[in-house]
């Protein structure tokens, strides 16, 4: 199952959760940074990807008007290192992969 990251978080993430996201891809590996919410969510679809990982509400709003895929999880006020990040993500790892097989377009992640 792949998932991107949004621009807004760190690539870093790819290597942190490995073991729980061996999907796991980042826009900056497929050259989309500065590239808009439309655009990253319409090229996430053709590339097959099964969820975006972002802090952006506009991918949200995307999600919820064309559905899935991709599937959209935001990290709700997220303005907090990626160390943190990694730990809510773990937290929540059983919520995503029920998520992530679940019919819903949307989860919404906060600390």
């Amino acid at each position: 199952m792949r998932v991107l990251l949004d621009q807004n978080l760190s690539p870093k993430l790819i290597r942190m959760l490995a073991d729980i996201l061996p999907g796991l891809e980042s826009v900056y590996d497929h050259d989309l940074t500065g590239s808009s919410d439309r655009f990253i969510f319409e090229w996430a679809r053709r590339s097959e990807f099964s969820a975006l990982v972002t802090t952006d509400r506009d991918l949200v709003r995307l999600a919820e008007r064309f559905g899935p895929p991709p599937k959209v999880i935001r990290l709700e006020r997220c303005d907090f290192p990626s160390r943190t990040i990694e730990l809510l993500l773990r937290r929540e790892a059983v919520r995503i992969c029920a998520f992530l097989e679940s019919n819903r377009a949307v989860l919404l992640l906060s600390l």
